[in-house]
């Protein structure tokens, strides 16, 4: 009986060591800018062990400590006044389901910090998703994020106040396969829209 207890608590503690460190390999994606000129860049993520490291096709590689848990906003800059957001690009990596996932934090504010975003997850069905890297059985999840209207006018078209962030998550991919995020300014015109998708994946 205690053989068999410490087998079980073994099994959960590796289950959970391996929730924590996503599974080594590379991911390259394409961005395109759908609104302001249609910028394109195309980028890769890899993995070995804890450690990931980004960088833009031809650019230098920057390393970071990967926290596949943690729900704040990643903010990937990709040159030319743009850049990539990321939620919890790991998830359905462990198999966590939407309700155990942390709450979104750390979507950017830019020059109005004291408006703070309000934000709802919703998880929609799953789905088959084609991306150049192949077809996948995804699960659609929505970021929706909110928050009030600056009391100068002058920052209203400057500023978002409104974003919906679409993300197709693919277990077996351990990372999502495609992600499209648009915004709306405080008038309630178009802020952003821009669109990722996974060219190629390699796993080690």
């Amino acid at each position: 009986m205690i053989r068999a207890l410490a087998t079980l608590l073994l099994a959960v503690l590796a289950q959970a060591a391996s929730a924590q460190a996503p599974v080594a390999g590379s991911w390259k994606y394409s961005y395109v800018d759908q609104q302001y000129g249609r910028y394109k860049a195309t980028f890769t993520v890899r993995i070995a062990a804890d450690n990931e490291s980004f960088s833009l096709d031809g650019g230098t590689a920057a390393a970071s400590t990967v926290d596949p848990r943690a729900g704040t906003y990643l903010v990937r800059q990709l040159g030319a006044s743009k850049a990539l957001l990321e939620y919890l690009p790991y998830a359905l990596a462990d198999g966590a389901p939407p309700g155990a996932w942390p709450a979104p934090s750390g979507y950017p504010t830019y020059a109005t910090p004291y408006l703070e975003w309000t934000y709802q997850v919703k998880a929609g069905g799953w789905e088959s998703v084609t991306v150049p890297a192949g077809t996948f059985r995804a699960l659609k999840v929505e970021v929706e994020g909110n928050r009030g209207q600056d009391p100068d006018p002058i920052w209203w078209p400057k500023q978002a106040m409104r974003f919906v962030h679409t993300i197709w998550y693919v277990p077996e991919a351990k990372r999502y396969v495609k992600a499209h995020h648009k915004a709306w300014s405080m008038t309630s015109s178009p802020f952003a829209d821009d669109a990722v998708e996974l060219l190629e994946l390699k796993k080690d």
